[in-house]
């Protein structure tokens, strides 16, 4: 049922408040409500879908996860309603992503002596007695 709404590219969100009311969509047209109405059992398949697409298990409270230009927000509760939200990420921010450099390590002048007497103790040699 989303995957029409996933597919979209003037959709930016995709919004379910919970089962039996309907899907809100966000983007280039404003906010609004679809057509879309999912059960419970519709729900929760879609946090499972993601969860087995993130290879990240779903648990009640707060779940959120990437899988690829989607970040899936859910709200997972055994009390009230589980809730979700889909939204896009732009090229743009999938792009900016990048590897951070390797972290720098200051470089120590190390002396002979320093191996020797680390700590700069005065060293009584066998020789002194």
């Amino acid at each position: 049922k989303l995957n029409p709404l996933i597919n979209d590219p003037a959709i930016k969100k995709i919004e379910c408040d919970g089962p039996n009311k309907p899907v809100v969509v966000s983007g280039n047209m404003g906010r609004k409500e679809t057509g879309i109405i999912l059960t419970n059992s519709e729900v929760e398949e879609v946090v499972e879908r993601f969860s087995k697409a993130a290879r990240i298990p779903s648990d009640i409270g707060l779940f959120r996860v990437v899988v690829g230009n989607l970040i899936f927000s859910a709200i997972i509760s055994d009390v009230v309603p589980s809730r979700f939200m889909i939204t896009k990420m732009s090229p743009n921010v999938q792009m900016s992503f990048k590897p951070l450099p390797p972290p720098m390590i200051p470089a120590v002048k190390m002396s002979y002596s320093n191996y020797i007497n680390p700590v700069n103790v005065p060293v009584k040699s066998v020789y002194n007695y």
